[in-house]
């Protein structure tokens, strides 16, 4: 699961901007294996499991679920990935919190707004 605090919509009702930042991260992925997206829904930070320290329980948390055609390329090495996420340039300013400043998905470090996680 990739969890995001830059607005990239949700399923079916998506802006041209909105697609444009989930074509970004779902182009990333795909750099180590074929995904197949099953769906991308809204959370609060609280329900997301609070992953970003910059924003507040309430703030916005997108959440893209998908399976991967090849299980080892995403099984064991997290951090790898996150870092392929850092600094890809999105559209800002959409309905994500305010507290989310820079214009780029960032796994890593303390501007922290993007990460993959194993669903559970």
């Amino acid at each position: 699961m990739l969890l995001t605090a830059i607005d990239i919509g949700v399923d079916l009702d998506r802006t041209v901007e909105q697609k444009k930042n989930y074509e970004s991260l779902v182009q990333t992925l795909q750099l180590r294996t074929q995904i197949e997206p099953m769906i991308t829904v809204k959370l609060s930070n609280k329900k997301a499991g609070s992953p970003f320290q910059i924003l507040n329980e309430r703030d916005p948390v997108w959440a893209i679920y998908f399976n991967v055609e090849q299980d080892y390329a995403y099984e064991n090495d997290l951090e790898s990935i996150n870092k392929d996420l850092d600094y890809i340039p999105c559209i800002s300013g959409l309905q994500e919190s305010r507290r989310v400043k820079i214009p780029y998905f960032k796994a890593t470090g303390q501007d922290q707004n993007s990460m993959i996680k194993k669903h559970q």
